[in-house]
């Protein structure tokens, strides 16, 4: 969500509540489904398409059998070029994702808080909590065993408190903090001003009577948006998908209607100093758990026209994702990702100016990095996103 200069915004506005269910265990009797906010990228790169399958009036079990990629003419234009087939995906990649509400009668979009920034609160009756930043720090000697020399961690310097969540950083927070500077108070948007929890009763069915079964109640959680509340989807790649439609989207297919519209684009960063932080902008898939691509001993990273060194990152505790597979009609193989919002400080950046002149072009580096041997599907679902920040210095 950093730089999107070839992309096309879709905002989504939901006609009913909508159920964004996580990849969490769900079934057993008394067992409730919570929903995932914001939703899964795949949930919203799927649905937009199989809205555009739909709107072409494509054949779902051919185009479900067609993986060959030696038949690239077995569908009419865009489908072959912008969407290709289910295991061979092409042109259409979800670039980003989100929130967006409407404010004085602008569009502007609402931001998860990132890795290194906490939310504390000074006393319980404030209105609204401080924030606070992790700054790279190096520990004194024998402190940690299991660093090197040298090695630095996030540290926090703030008050004893118990950290808050539940908080979104606004437009105007996020581009300071792209900037290098610490969102304000004003900046945070607590997640009960964007939508509600509509809990909803169940009861299992039994597959062979399709009656009720014995003692199976659940709840699921559906999330009603606040009015002039909306997601949002960044499309790159195809250029012919609709301008405006209807959506089934997430449990039970509940309607959404999107049309595009255009958002601004946060701040270009060039490194400062040589350094820069990386935020993944979407869970992200690497093969070395929370380590970027190519990450070597040393911590260092080599892209298109340059290099970086990894000093250290702040990432949460990983989560699964999964899904179902329409074209195969199964789940799709559980998955370990990086969370969303981690950041990762980066120094002695070194770029060969010929192929690195702003900051554009090194986002559009490390973005290629990231998705370096990243599942096809992965990659048009919108996972392994990024955008790049200055160090908060205060």
């Amino acid at each position: 969500m950093s730089i999107h200069n070839n992309c096309q915004s879709r905002l989504i506005e939901p006609l009913d509540v909508l159920m964004l269910r996580g990849n969490k265990s769900f079934g057993d009797s008394g067992e409730h489904g919570a929903s995932s906010m914001p939703p899964s990228p795949s949930v919203l790169a799927g649905a937009l398409r199989s809205f555009w399958l739909a709107d072409l009036d494509v054949n779902f079990a051919k185009f479900s059998n067609s993986n060959n990629p030696s038949h690239p003419d077995d569908f009419a234009e865009p489908i072959q070029s912008q969407l290709g087939t289910p295991l061979h995906p092409r042109g259409f990649r979800l670039a980003g994702s989100g929130i967006a509400r409407r404010v004085d009668g602008k569009l502007q979009r609402i931001y998860p808080i990132p890795a290194d920034l906490v939310i504390q609160k000074e006393a319980k009756d404030a209105p609204k909590p401080t924030i606070y930043a992790l700054k790279p720090t190096t520990l004194a000697e024998g402190l940690l065993s299991n660093l090197a020399e040298g090695q630095l961690v996030p540290m926090l310097q703030a008050p004893a408190g118990k950290a808050e969540s539940g908080y979104w950083l606004s437009e105007v927070g996020y581009f300071a903090y792209i900037q290098g500077k610490k969102p304000q108070q004003s900046d945070l948007i607590k997640s009960n001003e964007l939508w509600q929890s509509d809990w909803r009763l169940g009861i299992a069915l039994d597959s062979n009577t399709r009656t009720a079964s014995d003692g199976q109640l659940y709840t699921t959680e559906a999330c009603a948006f606040k009015k002039d509340v909306y997601l949002v989807a960044d499309i790159s790649g195809a250029p012919d998908f609709p301008l405006t439609g209807n959506l089934r989207l997430g449990g039970d297919g509940r309607g959404a209607g999107f049309r595009t519209e255009k958002f601004a684009l946060a701040p270009q960063v060039l490194p400062k100093n040589g350094k820069l932080k990386l935020i993944l902008t979407s869970p992200a898939i690497f093969a070395e758990g929370w380590k970027l691509p190519g990450q070597d001993e040393q911590g260092r990273i080599h892209f298109e026209g340059g290099s970086a060194r990894i000093v250290t990152a702040s990432v949460p505790r990983h989560q699964v994702i999964s899904g179902w597979n329409l074209a195969a009609w199964e789940p799709k193989p559980a998955e370990r990702v990086v969370p969303m919002g981690s950041v990762y400080w980066l120094d002695d950046i070194e770029t060969n100016e010929l192929q690195i002149k702003d900051g554009a072009s090194l986002y559009q580096a490390l973005q290629t990095l990231l998705l370096t041997n990243t599942d096809p599907q992965r990659q048009a679902e919108g996972y392994n996103a990024c955008a790049l920040a200055q160090w908060i210095d205060a």
